[in-house]
């Protein structure tokens, strides 16, 4: 699994590639607190599911323990591209109220940035 990252308008996003299950859910952890670490303050993410085709309770573990922790400091999350079996997982999380979905990335960027 692989997690392209950049850095625009002060809005971290991240680009994960492949199948979030297993190691690699822990390994998405890890990149996830690395960018945590640099992020602006409030901390804004935005995550790109296009490449993403499953997705399993570990990552979406991960997902929830950020949206508490970048809630706690002021910051948002948004999701991009999320493909069906991603969104189902959300449902049944019952995430789709918490983590906010963008139809672009360009209307993410501009939404998150009004914090």
């Amino acid at each position: 699994m692989e997690v392209k990252i950049k850095v625009r308008d002060n809005v971290t996003v991240l680009k994960p590639d492949g199948r979030l299950i297993g190691v690699a859910g822990r390994e998405f952890r890890r990149v996830i607190q690395a960018q945590l670490r640099t992020a602006s303050e409030p901390p804004k993410f935005l995550f790109d599911f296009a490449q993403v085709t499953r997705m399993d309770s570990t990552a979406l573990g991960v997902l929830i323990g950020l949206h508490v922790s970048i809630a706690g400091a002021g910051g948002r999350i948004g999701l991009i591209n999320v493909n069906q079996f991603v969104h189902n997982m959300l449902v049944m999380a019952r995430l789709t109220t918490v983590l906010e979905r963008f139809e672009s990335e360009t209307e993410a960027i501009a939404s998150l940035q009004r914090t």
